[in-house]
């Protein structure tokens, strides 16, 4: 298709043409290889035997395709302690660093299915290519067609997509700062291991001025943010209104007691409200 355009059009044309030619073949060579991830578990201890004792299965019969199986066990490593298999990719410069990565097994459907879990329900319900890029990071075996395949399956992103397209969508209005706050928690749960045990940001903004506050927490019990919010409301003082969605974590006793005694008025309303 390029050298019949390159044929009908000027000389620019065809340099152009060639300076196509040339990037694409230099995304080819740069283009990471990954290795065929295993399928079975037999094809799996196949992989684990090579790697530890250099130990061919029968099937392997012939010196090629013992070959091609050392040089697909080339950049793998087996730790016996977890269990697993990873892939170390190779720096793309000389100033990145080697990456390490776990191989999830084809036939592995309950760990596919906890990893798109935490991925994608566990942090905050990114859309697929958002969760696949996170996946990608240290993982490898999960397609980009499996991410989003279970992203559309997705109960609350279904949801909220239907709610997007809703016309019947209610705004509230503020005539004042503090009039009315509305608040939210932000899960990220998944994080936590790189946040000294913080899972969770409660978020809280003033309807009239837009402004934002977040507040890390380490856990999201109704005890926990009542007393977040007591410590807010004692710094910037109470709101006329707050309002959250029905969460378990926001309809407690003693945040009710709270707004009873600070004379706020608290809502909770379902999505379908705009400000």
């Amino acid at each position: 298709m390029i050298t019949k355009f390159c044929e009908s059009n000027d000389e620019f044309s065809s340099s152009l043409c060639l300076l196509i030619c040339f990037t694409l073949l230099i995304s080819l060579l740069l283009m990471v290889k990954l290795p065929k991830v295993p399928d079975t578990p037999e094809d799996f201890n196949d992989v684990i035997a090579c790697l530890q004792s250099g130990v061919f299965a029968p099937k392997y019969n012939t010196p090629s395709k013992r070959k091609n199986l050392r040089r697909r066990c080339q950049d793998l490593t087996y730790d016996n302690k977890s269990g697993c298999l990873f892939y170390t990719e190779k720096p793309t410069d000389e100033n990145s660093q080697p990456v390490k990565k776990r191989i999830i097994p084809t036939y592995d459907k309950e760990l596919r299915e906890a990893l798109l879990e935490k991925f994608h329900v566990g942090a905050s319900h990114f859309e697929y290519h958002k969760t696949y890029t996170m996946l990608y990071e240290k993982h490898i075996g999960i397609t980009q067609s499996e991410v989003k395949a279970f992203v559309r399956k997705c109960p609350t992103c279904i949801r909220n997509v239907t709610i997007k397209e809703k016309n019947d969508i209610t705004p509230i209005i503020a005539n004042a700062p503090f009039e009315r706050l509305q608040m939210d928690l932000v899960d990220l749960l998944s994080f936590a291991e790189h946040n000294d045990g913080y899972s969770y940001i409660l978020t809280m903004v003033d309807v009239f001025s837009r402004y934002v506050w977040v507040i890390p927490l380490k856990d999201k019990e109704g005890s926990t943010i009542n007393k977040k919010l007591v410590r807010h409301f004692s710094m910037f003082g109470p709101p006329t209104e707050l309002q959250s969605d029905n969460g378990s974590e926001f309809i407690t006793d003693v945040l009710k007691k709270t707004c009873n005694m600070l004379k706020v008025s608290f809502l909770w309303l379902k999505f379908g409200f705009l400000c």
